[in-house]
């Protein structure tokens, strides 16, 4: 049978009232019912174009018409007008989810036997199609009349179609070439700039199939998004994917978008832990691809303002600033900006999130989309992301186009569209609050059994490595060193940031690094007595309360600050210089040491502060310093079972349990250390226990900070909401004006968000002082009202019951004092001494204290060690000069980047490194010895 027409039947009144809520089948089946009917065998057995018509009103004219009817149409299709238009001699195919089962009926009721439309350039047909119908939706959408010539579009879209059809590709594809490129000019008359499209594909170990290789093998422009340990993975059971890979990277085809070795958890990492990740992984992708991403970008959620430095000091050129997972991040006015990190440090980047390519509905409403970047950037452009071989076939319809005339986008990779590209003509400085991470949340609906206390674990383990390789470095550079080495003595400055240390007993045997720099140290050979070797891996002097139950205290000398003890415990309290140690020799206590204990009835009291504890309840009823009459902070325990309400609602006000002690008592009472144990139970306002707890309250003499250690027991179960349904430490302040500050990776800012994702330390800077919480690694805390915060330590699923963390009264330096509280001291008693030519010395020193080392390597030339690598973070937002001195003098040093490439020359005064430190700049120095 002939025919004469082709329609389709479009949902909703007109094509410009497109209903924006089409999905899955509906999208597919709109999609497949239009650009079916521009196969060549079509267009030439109509000589027509296709129309659409609309369902409130159908054709009158629908006689030896093929007429398809999409699924969102074929509810408002009337019976009688079906029965008629068949009665008239129209072929009615009804909805289909697949454009080839459309295509494919439809030919067969054609007179003449047709069996290639699946031939490449009858796709480019479909193609012709899809590209038709984006257009006019595009052209309505920034609200412009239409310009395209029909007449001479459907005159070359038959011609091409009769060419296919007798065998002259030649000359139907350049019939085709007319076609796009009309309705190139078409979309020029109102848009005349380039609009790009990145093809972004996503890569995981499962997906390192034949799908990936053939997508490699398409001459597409395309990025790929792949982990080093995917690489590595890769090279290991799919070499051929491997050699792909390889080929289409040398051949320019593709770009690496990544930059990890694995995907971390940034927000929540340290920077050192980052840093490595980033270097470990690029040695991976230039190890197995000879080439190396250019490009950060992750799948994962894990931008935070830090990376920027670290980016641009490992060479990468832009940055996909998007991921694909929960979690919020700020977005730019423009599709191409300047992300800014907290230390003022941009790299170009891409702010959009990728839209799916899987789904029909992305590109029916294509033109929706690429009309809003057309209206609102710089540069107009979309990113389609998909898994190897699971794009939907319209995305293999926009390549074709855009390999005819590139109106609807051209392919480019991220890298080529960051790098050739108009420069980014906007920057992008957010603030650290409008980060936010969704680990909680995921940890708890993949039933964790530590979504709190892995991150304690990370981050104790973090500090562990970090004092571990210090003392490693350390002790390569002893050991190169001939003859004696001279150990500067202590440096004679003000003590800080005293913390009491749980570490004081180590097993020499397990603490190797620590063991052997200790034996490195040369010997007074004429004594041979014993004592303890402390050994402080911070940058920063610290004082430290150490436990020596089991041994005769020090002697009462510097750098002892004081001993004190009882019948069943003894503390030594030490100054420790800054990357150094101290030998501590056994013996008596020393006379005319204070006398007065810490601790009595329900009062922990020092130098600094006045603690009081309610004797009912167990809590911190309240903390004085002693230049304020006003309490600086109360602290509660607390169960939270429903909604927390809106911020300015009240702690204990049947949202919460209450506590109740059964046991207030003084466990320790000495001259140098104050302790008093609280136990007891969490009540509902029922009256039911929720759980029991035990509260430890300890305060050395000389420290400013106050050391909570709890422990939960019997704990009630938990909503599968973490921030409405947890177990909590709380604390309130008084003034509602107070400021609140936090560290991000060190960093100290300003905070005013509820929800404040955090590692190390908050402080609530208020008119009468500066109180930090130290949280030891509990990242979660929620803002319940202007003067109350909830650090969460129990949700669902989470099995840990026993945590740490600490009050610091107007600390200098909190960052310091949180460390310390997951980096105690090393302390290996029994040790033969002491070291000479001093008992107590430093190995390096930063005069600035709002600069901390995060790192200290050896450098080798031919095997010797001849200077060191460090890296310094400058944590307070404050520029200013460092000087940094280290036991041995330097004769030059220069300020690098991550790649070990020269920045600018330090200058040497006296064997020490001149170094200019920006606000939350992380630098890395090398520095060699003088000869």
């Amino acid at each position: 049978m002939s025919y004469q027409q082709l329609l389709t039947l479009w949902p909703g009144e007109e094509l410009e009232k497109l209903p924006s809520s089409l999905t899955g089948q509906d999208a597919t089946s709109l999609l497949a019912c239009w650009s079916a009917l521009w196969h060549p065998r079509l267009l030439q057995a109509t000589g027509q174009l296709p129309k659409w018509r609309t369902t409130t009103t159908p054709a009158s004219d629908a006689d030896h018409a093929i007429v398809t009817i999409p699924v969102p149409s074929e509810p408002h299709v009337e019976v009688n007008w079906r029965a008629q238009a068949k009665q008239n001699g129209a072929l009615i195919l009804g909805a289909r989810s697949a454009r080839s089962d459309v295509v494919r009926e439809a030919l067969q009721h054609l007179d003449d036997d047709y069996a290639g439309w699946h031939d490449d350039i009858a796709n480019d047909f479909l193609a012709l199609g899809y590209c038709f119908l984006q257009v006019e939706l595009l052209t309505q959408k920034l609200q412009y009349s239409s310009t395209l010539d029909r007449g001479y579009f459907q005159k070359q879209a038959v011609a091409a179609a009769r060419a296919a059809l007798a065998g002259e590709p030649s000359a139907a594809h350049d019939h085709l070439v007319h076609c796009f490129d009309a309705l190139a000019q078409a979309r020029d008359h109102y848009y005349p700039v380039e609009t790009y499209v990145l093809d972004l594909m996503l890569v995981a170990p499962a997906t390192l199939g034949a799908a990936f290789v053939d997508e490699l093998n398409s001459d597409s422009p395309k990025s790929v998004l792949i982990s080093a340990r995917t690489v590595e993975q890769m090279s290991a059971e799919f070499p051929t994917a491997l050699q792909a890979l390889r080929e289409s990277l040398d051949a320019g085809r593709t770009t690496l978008v990544g930059g990890e070795y694995e995907e971390l958890p940034l927000p929540l990492c340290s920077l050192e832990s980052i840093l490595e990740n980033c270097q470990h992984g690029l040695e991976i992708y230039q190890q197995l691809l000879g080439h190396r991403p250019v490009v950060f970008g992750r799948r994962h959620y894990g931008l935070t303002p830090v990376l920027p430095q670290i980016l641009d000091k490992l060479g990468f050129t832009g940055a996909l600033h998007a991921t694909l997972d929960d979690g919020q991040f700020p977005q730019p006015d423009e599709a191409k900006f300047f992300w800014e990190g907290i230390d003022g440090s941009t790299i170009e980047a891409f702010g959009r999130v990728p839209i799916d390519a899987s789904q029909s509905e992305t590109f029916l409403y294509f033109a929706d989309r690429l009309g809003d970047t057309m209206n609102l950037d710089h540069l107009a452009t979309v990113c389609l992301a998909h898994w190897p071989g699971q794009a939907a076939i319209w995305c293999d319809d926009l390549r074709r186009i855009a390999r005819y005339v590139p109106v609807l986008g051209k392919f480019v990779t991220i890298a080529e569209y960051l790098q050739e590209t108009d420069y980014a003509a906007h920057g992008g400085r957010f603030e650290v609050d409008e980060y936010r991470p969704p680990y909680l949340r995921q940890s708890v609906t993949g039933h964790s059994t530590a979504p709190i206390s892995q991150w304690v674990d990370r981050n104790r383990r973090a500090a562990e490595r970090s004092a571990e390789r210090m003392a490693q470095s350390l002790r390569k550079i002893l050991k190169s060193d001939s003859g004696d080495v001279a150990i500067p003595p202590p440096l004679h400055e003000k003590p800080t940031n005293p913390e009491r240390s749980d570490h004081g007993s180590n097993d020499g045997g397990t603490r190797s690094p620590f063991v052997s720099l200790c034996a490195a140290l040369p010997r007074d050979t004429a004594h041979t007595s014993d004592g303890m070797f402390l050994w402080n891996p911070c940058s920063f002097s610290r004082r430290v309360c150490v436990e020596t139950a089991d041994k005769p205290a020090p002697a009462a000398q510097p750098p002892v600050y004081c001993t004190g003890g009882d019948a069943k415990r003894a503390q030594t309290i030490v100054d420790l210089p800054s990357v150094g140690f101290a030998w501590l020799p056994y013996g008596p206590h020393a006379s005319g040491q204070p006398s007065r204990p810490l601790a009595e009835k329900n009062v922990l009291r020092n130098e600094y502060m006045e603690v009081v504890i309610d004797q009912q309840l167990g809590t911190l009823k309240a903390l004085y310093d002693f230049e304020h009459r006003s309490n600086r902070l109360s602290q509660q325990l607390a169960y939270q079972a429903g909604p927390t309400g809106p911020v300015g609602s009240q702690p204990g006000t049947g949202r919460y349990s209450v506590m109740t002690a059964d046991r207030v008592a003084v466990t320790c009472a000495t001259a140098a250390l104050g302790e008093i144990t609280c136990e007891g139970r969490l009540v509902d306002p029922r009256g039911e226990t929720n759980a029991t707890y035990r509260q430890i309250y300890q305060l050395p003499r000389g420290s400013r900070v106050l050391s909570l250690d709890i422990e939960f027991d019997t704990v009630s179960p938990l909503g599968d909401e973490p921030w409405e349904s947890y177990y909590a430490v709380q604390f309130a302040w008084a003034e509602e004006a107070a400021l609140l500050y936090r560290d991000v990776a060190w960093s100290r800012k300003l905070t005013d968000a509820k929800r404040v994702e955090t590692m190390s330390y908050i402080e609530i800077d208020a008119a009468d002082g500066r109180t930090a919480i130290l949280t030891g690694g509990l990242p979660f805390h929620q803002r319940t009202g202007p003067r109350h915060l909830d650090t969460l330590v129990i949700v669902q699923g989470e099995t840990r019951r026993h945590f740490r963390l600490g009050i610091g009264v107007d600390l200098t330096h909190p960052l310091h004092d949180a460390i310390e509280l997951v980096m105690p001291p090393v302390a290996l008693p029994n040790t033969p001494g002491p070291p000479a030519p001093s008992a107590n010395g430093w190995f390096f020193h930063a005069d600035a204290k709002n600069v901390q080392l995060t790192s200290l390597q050896p450098i080798l030339e031919h095997n010797d060690v001849c200077g060191f690598r460090a890296r310094l973070l400058e944590t307070e937002g404050r520029r200013g000069p460092c000087r940094l001195s280290f036991f041995r003098e330097v004769g030059q040093a220069k300020k690098t980047n991550f790649l070990g490439d020269q920045i600018v020359d330090c200058e040497i005064d006296d064997g020490r490194v001149q170094l200019e430190m920006s606000a939350y700049e992380w630098a890395q120095v090398e520095a060699q010895w003088s000869v």
